[in-house]
């Protein structure tokens, strides 16, 4: 993929919303972010997403399926038992041979230090699953199957040197991701983190939730969130050759 920019469009964000469907507690008696969802082809639905603290001690993330199309769901199994490690914002892809990956933002709560991608995958739908090292310096991410076998992965970099939403092309083998190549689609100029405690980074995030499709015709579309200069949040919608 090529950070050649065809076009931007910026939205502001919507007044009004539609109801869903079904509304479902996934998660009872806690407080969650069921971020990442899949549909699979035997029309069950799968959703990720951590009981959501911001204090130190046991994190976990968790697997839920739905066989009515979301009116019930049951837990499935844990993606992640992270002790201070944090899967926030996950994302699901269904790669080949029915293989299932999770990507998330891990975090030290305790250290308060943000780590590098994690991403956990499972080849019995569902029931188990084992944590890999993506060592991509990525916080909120997204996957990309690509039709020539490589996983994408684009992910907002928000600290170090030239913060901004990268595009990684990787290769998946068995359980060890190698980057093949990287480019930066969007520069966040002086969008990097606050320092301090990661509450107080959270009320001063620039831009992030990056998810990437591909169309048709060989081009892509990039979409995420950022602050603008003047103080407004916007949706943020660019398409790449």
């Amino acid at each position: 993929m090529t950070n050649v920019l065809l076009h931007e469009t910026v939205l502001a964000p919507a007044a009004h919303w539609c109801s869903p469907a079904v509304e479902c507690g996934i998660f009872p008696g806690v407080c969650a972010k069921p971020d990442g969802s899949l549909a699979l082809p035997d029309g069950r639905l799968l959703a990720f997403g951590p009981p959501f603290s911001v204090s130190a001690g046991e994190q976990t993330g968790l697997c839920y399926e739905s066989a009515d199309r979301g009116h019930t769901w049951r837990e499935k199994g844990v993606f992640h038992h992270g002790g201070d490690i944090t899967a926030w914002e996950t994302r699901a892809a269904l790669l080949p041979g029915n293989r299932l990956a999770v990507i998330f933002w891990a975090f030290d709560l305790k250290a308060q230090r943000h780590l590098t991608n994690r991403l956990a995958l499972s080849d019995d739908g569902g029931e188990s699953w084992r944590v890999i090292d993506t060592a991509l310096p990525g916080q909120a991410a997204n996957l990309l199957p690509e039709p020539d076998g490589t996983l994408g992965v684009v992910y907002a970099k928000r600290e170090g040197d030239r913060p901004g939403v990268y595009y990684a092309r990787c290769a998946l083998r068995e359980d060890a991701l190698a980057v093949l190549d990287t480019v930066q689609l969007y520069d966040a100029l002086g969008g990097a983190n606050a320092k301090g405690q990661i509450t107080t980074q959270f009320y001063n995030l620039k831009f992030g939730q990056p998810s990437l499709t591909r169309l048709a015709d060989g081009t892509s579309l990039l979409v995420f969130w950022r602050k603008s200069p003047a103080g407004r949040y916007e949706i943020v919608i660019r398409k790449y050759r």
